[in-house]
């Protein structure tokens, strides 16, 4: 529970989530443009 300690471990963590939060967002807009390609012909058919 001590400040230094703290600092330590949010220091790495929030890179590591940073990086994951970019991964998720990449995966989220990828499978977006998928169902935005699959659903676009659906709904003009």
């Amino acid at each position: 529970m001590k400040k230094k300690r703290n600092k330590d471990f949010f220091n790495p963590f929030y890179n590591r989530t940073w990086h994951r939060y970019i991964a998720l967002t990449i995966v989220i807009v990828m499978i977006v443009a998928l169902i935005a390609a699959f659903s676009l012909p659906m709904l003009n058919f």
